[in-house]
């Protein structure tokens, strides 16, 4: 019997990406709550900047809002929801890159932390430029497709927005395309910042790597810390959450290999790095959001993890970015 495959798009990823679906419906006059019920998600888990959800919750979402707007809803209206902002560190990382080469290359390098269905799939024809958006396997037509008008327009308006709106962009939504001349690849960001680009990017790599070596309980375990890091994520809570007992849900992480103490380490600290990374929060709001009770006990926990003192990176990429977002 072969061996089942997951689809590309099938990781976790932030809740904060439901913030331009539910923008997008208060557009539509449908009430943002009424979208959220059948993933079990509350307004603040969407909005706190730490909930990781699998990609099936995020669907959910969008077939609500599907089922509730019909043929009003417009995947290319809904992809111009998404700025740099909705993006975090990821935004962050493209925003500072020197060129919109290398804002492109960390974009494709990290689009676990996008909220994409699929690969964009970049060619130089000549002296342009072409990026393809493919629609994305393994869904229903409708919402393939919706999906794949959105992602089009999400990443016409990242090119726009993070290069000041000076590249020409040639849209073709039949063909779902972009295209640019080839010169403006070489040309200087708006925004550039060498040393917030390498933080930013650093960040990425940790976060993607730790969330791709999750797996079945680890994984399950891991989302459930983030959902309940404003009060700790106490492991009795997660495991409940789960249908587990507290002893279960030790026994099934030892079988992973991994232990409750290690998850939460690894989540508060790949979470720091992202927030110091991006710099708009203090470090005493980080410790807020990672569940310490006083500044002083984050600190120590990250000289134990990393030997050093957190200290924010002062980047204002983003401009006017609302923090309680990132």
């Amino acid at each position: 019997m072969a061996a089942t495959t997951r689809a590309v798009w099938d990781h976790p990823r932030r809740a904060g990406g439901l913030v331009p679906l539910l923008g997008y419906a208060a557009v539509l006059g449908i009430a943002p709550e009424r979208l959220l019920p059948t993933s079990a998600l509350t307004p603040s888990d969407v909005t706190e900047g730490t909930t990781e959800i699998p990609a099936r919750s995020e669907l959910q979402v969008v077939q609500r809002l599907v089922d509730l707007g019909g043929p009003r809803v417009s995947g290319f209206e809904l992809g111009a929801h998404y700025g740099l902002s909705t993006y975090g560190v990821l935004g962050f990382a493209i925003s500072t890159s020197r060129t919109l080469q290398e804002a492109i290359d960390v974009g494709l390098r990290f689009l676990d932390l996008s909220f994409a269905f699929a690969t964009p799939e970049p060619t130089l024809d000549g002296d342009r430029v072409r990026l393809v958006v493919p629609v994305p396997s393994g869904l229903p037509d409708h919402l393939a497709h919706l999906l794949a008008d959105r992602d089009l327009s999400a990443i016409a308006r990242l090119i726009d927005e993070s290069t000041g709106g000076v590249v020409e962009l040639a849209i073709d939504r039949t063909g779902r395309s972009i295209t640019f001349g080839a010169a403006w690849l070489a040309a200087p960001m708006p925004r550039s910042d060498p040393a917030a680009r390498a933080r930013c990017e650093a960040a990425c790599l940790d976060a993607v790597s730790r969330r791709r070596s999750r797996t079945g309980a680890a994984q399950t375990v891991r989302a459930g810390i983030t959902r309940h890091l404003a009060v700790g994520a106490p492991a009795g809570l997660v495991a409940a959450e789960s249908g587990w007992s507290e002893r279960t849900l030790r026994r099934r992480l030892a079988e992973a290999g991994t232990s409750y103490r290690e998850l939460l380490d690894e989540v508060r600290s790949s979470l720091a790095e992202e927030f110091l990374a991006i710099g708009a929060l203090t470090v005493g709001d980080i410790a807020v959001r990672l569940g310490y009770a006083e500044s002083a006990s984050f600190i120590h926990a990250y000289r134990r993890w990393t030997g050093r003192s957190p200290r924010a990176v002062d980047v204002d990429a983003l401009g006017s970015t609302d923090p309680s977002k990132v």
